[in-house]
């Protein structure tokens, strides 16, 4: 078996079937694994902000450049799914649609979904899209390599500097993401697609919607690692509360959700005994160096 056969398979995964689509096959949601493990990692990092093991985890961190660099590959994954979903999986539209920037893919859906003018301007009032806007430029200058191109961000609070970000950044990043969640989370008649991830602390284990674990962790967790550490920011977290309503485009008895709830294809039996062949190699890069105990030693681009 090669280990590469084993990335077809798909338990777990949350997807849809539409109905009156000219595909009958099951569309997965891409942002679904995203968001899950974006969520457990950014519950973490707060969880090491409230009893840090150095200072130097509020300052420029890379963790965070991760962190938001994620939290923008799901807003665009959901995005796209949504108008997977608008357009009926139709794969001539998703073509058009795949090139252009996010916010006119955003715009892009608004149209297809036909909502009315009055939606339409409490949306562009609300102040997601320009925040969405300003999400994507600071994700260009980090994804084109613009680290030392300087922007001011007036919607946002997203650091001048990509790769000098922190905390505030990520919360930033999270914020936009979770209100774009609640824009669309109606647009299936009868149904709420909020994405959900897994919650797994005192025994219990289950799948919370992302607007809840936002507002009644992530938000308090934030604010408290302010007050412990006696420091301050400008940030406001607090979500948006504008919805699209329904379109009529998306009706129950057309929208089937499922579960991929059976392991297919290749399956592995890992070897159990226990090894630490990491060390072997560790101590075998280590051994011939010799470190001065006075001196740190910085990285050295001298030709050897």
């Amino acid at each position: 078996m090669k280990i590469e056969d084993l990335r077809g398979n798909e338990l777990g995964n949350i997807g849809f079937v539409i109905k009156k689509s000219n595909y009958k096959g099951v569309v997965w949601f891409q942002h679904h694994e995203i968001v899950n493990e974006l969520m457990i990692d950014v519950l973490k990092y707060l969880t090491a902000l409230e009893n840090p093991p150095n200072n130097m985890i509020f300052s420029n961190n890379i963790e965070c450049l991760k962190l938001v660099s994620i939290t923008f590959i799901c807003l665009e994954c959901y995005v796209n799914d949504v108008f997977k979903l608008i357009c009926n999986n139709d794969k001539n539209a998703f073509m058009r649609y795949r090139g252009k920037s996010l916010d006119a893919r955003l715009k892009l859906i608004i149209k297809t979904a036909r909502y009315s003018n009055v939606e339409q301007n409490e949306f562009y009032k609300c102040g997601c899209f320009q925040c969405l806007r300003e999400f994507e430029e600071y994700r260009n200058i980090v994804f084109h390599g613009g680290f030392y191109e300087e922007k001011t961000f007036r919607k946002t609070l997203f650091s001048e500097n990509p790769l000098n970000c922190n905390v505030v950044d990520v919360l930033q990043a999270l914020k936009i993401l979770v209100d774009i969640f609640t824009c669309f989370r109606f647009i299936v008649v009868d149904k709420d697609i909020m994405p959900q991830s897994v919650i797994n602390y005192g025994g219990k284990m289950y799948f919370e919607k992302v607007d809840i674990t936002y507002a009644r962790v992530i938000v308090p967790m934030f604010g408290h690692i302010l007050k412990k550490h006696a420091v301050e920011s400008d940030l406001e977290p607090s979500l948006s509360d504008f919805s699209f309503k329904s379109t009529t485009l998306l009706q129950p008895k057309d929208v089937l959700f499922c579960v991929q709830c059976k392991q297919q294809g290749s399956q592995l039996e890992p070897s159990w005994e226990r090894s630490n062949y990491m060390s072997e190699l560790m101590n075998k890069l280590t051994e011939n160096v010799i470190i001065d105990k006075e001196h740190f030693r910085i990285p050295n681009y001298n030709k050897m």
